[in-house]
This record gives C-alpha cells, sequence and structure tokens, in this order.
C-alpha cells in the first residue's frame, strides 16, 4: 500500500533548528487587509517573475526551477510541469505553481512543503498530537518519517456506510463533520484540501474545535476565491439525497482516482467568519510567496484558526 512506502528525509529538527531561515506570513483577516496587502508593488513583481518564467518555458512540457529545499536542508531543483490544471493564457502554459515544484527530495508539492513548514513553526512541544484528514498522501509519509517525535493520526473518507473510526486495509476512516476523537484529545488538526467536499462545513468547524486543546491550531488549505465576500454552494444533501445547484465539480481524490470527490462550496471570505463561528477565538489568512525557497503562485494561501 502506498502508505507504507518508507521515505528517506532528514528529521525536521535537524533542517529548520531554531534561528534558521523560515518561509515569511503575511496574515490577513479581512477582504480589505487581503486587498491592501496585494496593493504593494512586492506582489506586482512576483507575479511578473513567474510570468517571465512561463514565458521561457512555454514550449516545455517540464523543467526544473532551481532553489533551496527548506525541508531537505540543501539546494535543489523543483520540478514543474503541466499537469493538475495548467491554465493557458494567450499561448503561454501558466502551471499550478500550487500544486507542483515538487522537491526530488521530499517528493512534496509546493503546497505540501509550506504545510509541513507552518506545522514545524506550530508545534512547541517535542511530542505533540496531531491529527491530520489524509492517511494515503505523500503529505502524511513524508511527517511521519520526518518527525518521529509527534503522534500523528492519519485518516481518509472511505463512504457514507463506515462507522467514524473504523480501519479498513490499514486506512483509518473519518467523517470530516462528526469525528470518533475524544474532546480535547489533539494539538493540531491538518486539513489539506478537503472542506470544499464537506456537505455542512460550519458542522465540521465545531468538530474541529471540540477534539482541538485549548489554544490548539487548526492548519488547513482549500480553493480559495478572494473575489468573493460570499461562498457559494454548489451542492446540498436535503433529507440524504444529493441536489446540485450548479454544474457537478470534482477534484482527486487518492482514495478514488477515477471518481473523485465531489466539491460541495467554492469558498469566499465568509469563511473566516464560519471558521470563528464554529469555535475558535482567531482565524487568519497566510499568504506567501519565495522564489529562493520554491513557493510561486502569487499568493498562496493557508487557513490558521486558533481554538
Amino acid at each position: 500500500h502506498a502508505a507504507g512506502l518508507r521515505l528517506d528525509v532528514p528529521h525536521l529538527e535537524q533542517v529548520l533548528p531554531a534561528g534558521k531561515p523560515r518561509l515569511e506570513v503575511a496574515p490577513v483577516r479581512s477582504r480589505a487587509e487581503y486587498e491592501r496587502e496585494m496593493a504593494r508593488p512586492e506582489w506586482r513583481d512576483r507575479e511578473a517573475v513567474e510570468l517571465r518564467l512561463a514565458q521561457e518555458h512555454r514550449d516545455d512540457e517540464e523543467y526544473a526551477v532551481p532553489g533551496f529545499s527548506l525541508l531537505a536542508g540543501k539546494p535543489v531543483h523543483f520540478l514543474v510541469d503541466r499537469q493538475y490544471g495548467a491554465e493557458l493564457r494567450e499561448g503561454i502554459t501558466i502551471p499550478r505553481w500550487r500544486e507542483r515544484l515538487v522537491c526530488p527530495v521530499t517528493q512534496l508539492t509546493n503546497r505540501q512543503r509550506a504545510l509541513a513548514l507552518f506545522l514545524r513553526e506550530r508545534v512547541q512541544l517535542a511530542t505533540a498530537d496531531i491529527f491530520m484528514l489524509e492517511q494515503v498522501t505523500p503529505l502524511y509519509r513524508y511527517l511521519k518519517a520526518a518527525a518521529p517525535g509527534w503522534k500523528i493520526t492519519g485518516c481518509e473518507w472511505l463512504g457514507p456506510d463506515v462507522k467514524p473510526g473504523s480501519v479498513v486495509n490499514g486506512v483509518r476512516h473519518e467523517d470530516c463533520a462528526a469525528l470518533s476523537l475524544p474532546d480535547a484529545s489533539m494539538d493540531i488538526i491538518v486539513s489539506m484540501d478537503v472542506f470544499e467536499h464537506v456537505p455542512d462545513p460550519r458542522q465540521g468547524f465545531r468538530e474541529k474545535a471540540r477534539v482541538l486543546r485549548p489554544g490548539g491550531v487548526l492548519l488547513m488549505t482549500v480553493p480559495f476565491f478572494p473575489e468573493r465576500d460570499a461562498t457559494v454552494q454548489r451542492a446540498r444533501l436535503v433529507n440524504g439525497k444529493l441536489e446540485h445547484l450548479l454544474p457537478p465539480e470534482y477534484h482527486g481524490n487518492p482514495i478514488d482516482p477515477e471518481g473523485g470527490s465531489l466539491v460541495y462550496h467554492d469558498f469566499g471570505w465568509d469563511l473566516l467568519a464560519m471558521i470563528r463561528e464554529g469555535g475558535f477565538s482567531d482565524a487568519f489568512i497566510g499568504l506567501y510567496w519565495s522564489m529562493e525557497y520554491g513557493h510561486l503562485g502569487a499568493p498562496q494561501v493557508v487557513f490558521v484558526a486558533t481554538k
């Protein structure tokens, strides 16, 4: 099984000791703050760098971007190709930066590497209880190998007929909106592009707040639409029956690569309010970008919520 592959990577403490370089994050808590941040000339310069890079490689199916992998602790060449939704603009292929820039040492993409860095910043305990809403992914395998002191529990969604907490063929099943975990049992929860597939995200946030200890943190990514104040609901469940409000959209699912996962919501700025109302004292969006460390796509976004 893919989850059982061994990954030979350095431990996080070896490559990320205190005081070493880190990925800088600009926190914003509203659309107004976001627009002020994005009006800074640095972001226009960053977009120009990305466009120039795409132009230079307009005819290449794949290419390498030199940089420094903070997780590997050494210079590498990050892989870029046309997978995962590259976009053609005026004859130029724009890679889906968040899903590419793969580190050859850790095998992690831009988004996955950033999440691992943010997780290392947030974990203050030598041993921490971390719950991940994924188990058969490169990020889960990487963290199990690179952070052996952390108590990491992973899970996947295996279908509506499986009891939360059950293990099927070595994979733990959980329902994001009805976890089997005890109250106040986790220090960190990691959710990578999960909540857009949850029919009731508000209940999902209440569940995350329930199982986190005081001061615990939810680190989350979702496809986010900064041009929208309100979230758009694409589908819903009515008395257990699926109803499509917009044409169905599916994202890749490592458990079901053929069928994928249905998207229920396209999130806008009201997502921050949903998170806070779910039981979190603070929630913000962290914007990040770094040519040196291989984090392109101006800007990349991570949600950080504290109980």
